[in-house]
């Protein structure tokens, strides 16, 4: 993984979007901080959750299968984790907020490339897992027809004219840590790959149901491939975005139509 260019601490993030309201209970504890939390930072807080994983340095290029990095997870308890550096922070935030669904998306992924041939290519499984573990969101409404917005691509009626049912009636909680790295500059073109769930949105408020049903998804098999999951423009979500007037949503080319498919 490249070093991202975005490597200035700022204890003030979770309070430069809403977005990064969800991270509050997990990340309070390093929002202080004058410098970048250390490595010991991290792991005491795994360690007060009860959470079985040990952040280390980032190491070698691994020799073998077994030293690779959700090998290291899966095998070890070693969360491969650098220094300075926003991508792994989020990494990190997010298995303190989701440890249950985190560590079935690693056995998964483990278990998976354990069964195929080595350096041989990724099977659909494996794409999903690593698709939603970097921009993955989760999707909360008992409103069927707000769900049905978004694998319609139905954008307008969604973000404009159910604008007043976001927060109330539709929840969107991002969980890809890359997500929260690119959304410290949001830009034009962000886009998560969602789970859809019907259920009330109060769930929100209890972090271990909601952790756990997603967990309970991933391991019943209810995503297999990426069709499993819907794109979602998220700077259309109200407040997520500065600039969101009218012709903001009548860019399709962020906000692309649902593409037809053919039939032979």
């Amino acid at each position: 993984m490249a070093r991202t260019s975005i490597d200035t601490w700022n204890p003030n993030f979770l309070d430069t979007s809403s977005i990064f309201e969800p991270l509050r209970s997990v990340a309070s504890p390093f929002a202080n901080k004058p410098a970048w939390p250390t490595l010991d930072d991290v792991a005491m807080q795994f360690a007060k959750r009860k959470i079985p994983l040990r952040p280390v340095s980032q190491g070698n290029k691994p020799a073998c299968r077994e030293e690779k990095y959700e090998s290291r997870i899966y095998l070890q308890g070693e969360l491969q984790t650098r220094d300075e550096n926003w991508h792994d922070f989020f990494n990190a935030l997010i298995w303190l907020q989701f440890p249950k669904t985190k560590s079935v998306l690693n056995a998964l992924h483990y278990q998976a490339s354990s069964a195929r041939a080595e350096k041989t290519n990724r099977g659909p499984l494996e794409n999903v897992l690593a698709m939603f573990d970097e921009s993955g969101a989760i999707v909360l409404s008992r409103r069927a027809d707000l769900l049905q917005m978004i694998r319609d691509h139905d954008w307008h009626q969604l973000f404009v004219e159910n604008r007043e049912a976001f927060n109330k009636d539709i929840i969107c909680i991002l969980f890809g840590h890359a997500l929260y790295e690119k959304a410290l500059t949001p830009y034009v073109g962000m886009t998560a790959q969602t789970l859809l769930i019907c259920c009330d949105t109060s769930l929100q408020n209890d972090g271990q149901a909601l952790d756990t049903m997603v967990a309970e998804i991933w391991q019943q098999g209810g995503v297999s491939n990426s069709r499993d999951l819907e794109s979602l423009p998220i700077l259309g979500i109200p407040g997520w975005y500065e600039n969101q007037d009218s012709a903001f949503y009548k860019d399709t080319g962020y906000f692309r139509p649902k593409r037809v498919r053919s039939e032979i």
